[in-house]
Parts: structure tokens; sequence; C-alpha cells
């Protein structure tokens, strides 16, 4: 037994209309569907951006970026602790330059003003690789200078040689990195440095 939605008068299952007001029932066949959520079952990273999926729930686009990218106003900088090798260097450049892409970890301005990076491919890459050192090594080095000076102002005097000996090592990281990559460039090898290798300055 079911009773109209208008004016509650008993009327029978499956009837559409109402014998005392008149008014359209809604029956099993007009019943209104809702949209749920998808079952757990079901992947939302298998169904397409902009297709429905089950239960008329649509996922969001899944990131394409990867995980050890970051967004900046210089452009998209890949962090990587692995080195990757970017390409193979031809060999009669690497002959030919191999002494201005050792200089580039050294004297890095030296090739820029010969004009070599623009002639050579495998002396761009180690330019750039060498200019992005300088300058991450500046940056780190006056951080690293206000943090000593900062720690070893409060310290007690009997943590000072074990402190700064922390920083005396954190200060060689960037010549073990200089050591890096005049290997690289002395191998013939095509081979960003760890984390700041895929910066790129020099075009």
């Amino acid at each position: 037994m079911a009773f109209c939605t208008e004016c509650g008068a008993s009327i029978t299952d499956g009837v559409k209309f109402c014998p005392a007001c008149g008014k359209a029932q809604a029956t099993s066949d007009t019943a209104p569907s809702y949209a749920t959520a998808p079952s757990p079952q079901q992947n939302a990273a298998d169904v397409p951006w902009g297709q429905p999926a089950a239960g008329g729930y649509t996922p969001p686009p899944a990131s394409s970026a990867p995980s050890n990218q970051v967004n900046t106003p210089l452009g998209d900088i890949n962090f990587s602790l692995d080195a990757p090798v970017v390409g193979e260097a031809d060999p009669r450049d690497v002959v030919d330059n191999k002494a201005m892409a050792i200089l580039s970890y050294i004297l890095f301005f030296v090739p820029l003003i010969a004009g070599t990076h623009k002639t050579s491919p495998y002396v761009r890459f180690h330019v750039n690789q060498g200019t992005v050192l300088f300058i991450a090594s500046l940056i780190y080095y006056i951080a690293l200078a206000i943090i000593a000076g900062t720690v070893l102002w409060v310290l007690p005097w009997s943590l000072y040689f074990t402190i700064n000996s922390v920083f005396t090592l954190l200060r060689l990281i960037p010549l073990v990195l200089v050591i890096v990559g005049i290997v690289n460039a002395a191998n013939g090898k095509l081979q960003q440095l760890p984390i700041i290798g895929g910066l790129s300055i020099i075009k």
C-alpha cells in the first residue's frame, strides 16, 4: 500500500495517478538515481580524465610530473642524487675541447669569454655545470658562515672544537662536487652533478 505524495490518500501500488487528486505518482520505472562514489575495487587512475566513472564520479587527472621535480621561477628543476647521464658526447668534441671542459669547474668564466661553449656542446654542458656549482657554492658558503657563527656563538666552549669540525667537513662538499665534475669532464662524460645538476643557466 502506498500513499499519494500530494493529498496523502491511500493508493494501490503501481498506480501512476492518485484517484483522489489526480497527482502523478513516482513508480519504480521513474525512480530517481543518485551519483555515488566509485567502489573501492575501482581504480580511479584507470578512468580517463573527462570520462565519467562508475556511479557518476569523475577522478582528477593524475600528475605526470616526476616526484623530484620542483616548479620555480627559473623553470622546472629536477633534484636528483643519482647523477643522471644526459647523453653521449661526440668523441671528436671531447678530444678537441677536454681542457676547456675541465677548466669549467676551476675558472668557469674562461670558456665563456673564449666563446667555446657556443661551438662545443661538450663544453657548453660542463661550463653550465661549473657556473651553477659556483653560484650554488657561493650561496652555500654564505649560509654556512651565518649558521656556523650563530651556533658557535651560543654553544659552550666545551663543544666549540667538535661543532667547528662538523662545519669544516660541510665546507668540503662544494670541493667534492668540483672534483666529481672534473673527473666527468676528463672522462668525456655528460653526467650531471648531484642535486644541482638539473639547473640550466648557459643555453
